[in-house]
């Protein structure tokens, strides 16, 4: 239900997102045609309405597949995504439940309590000890692993 109410928030933003750059088309348009003389942009100045839904229309749907993409996803729903260096990501569901998958390794049931991420680096406290991971080489380093 509540990715069902963030898919929601997301049409409204976009939708008004939108509809303010349409606007914003439509200024530079009808600046444009006071400075250059031009048939085509003229007549299309005259249907302003037009221009307006045309113009949000096609700015709606980029603005909604560019939040699906790596850049624009915040997470749809109860879970996110924090994109890191060398295409690696922080998981969080729940808003309280974050989690990391490197590669050949698994990390699962621990508890991510807090981090700092630096260029090549995650340097991550969890419920089971420290450790750190290598962004670059996708490896996980245990510094205080309790047995």
């Amino acid at each position: 239900m509540f990715a069902l109410f963030d898919l929601f928030y997301l049409f409204i933003k976009t939708a008004l997102l939108s509809g303010a750059y349409a606007l914003l088309v439509i200024i530079i348009s009808k600046l444009l045609s006071l400075k250059i003389n031009s048939n085509l942009l003229n007549r299309t100045v005259q249907h302003l309405l037009t221009l307006w839904l045309f113009s949000g229309f096609v700015i709606f749907i980029l603005l909604f597949c560019y939040s699906s993409t790596h850049w624009g996803d915040k997470g749809l729903g109860d879970a996110a995504r924090l994109p890191l260096h060398y295409n690696r990501q922080i998981l969080m569901t729940d808003n309280s439940w974050v989690f990391i998958e490197p590669r050949g390794q698994q990390i699962e049931g621990q508890h991510i309590t807090s981090f700092a991420v630096t260029k090549n680096y995650l340097f991550a406290t969890s419920e089971h000890g420290k450790f750190i991971w290598d962004l670059k080489k996708d490896s996980v380093i245990y510094t205080n692993y309790p047995e």
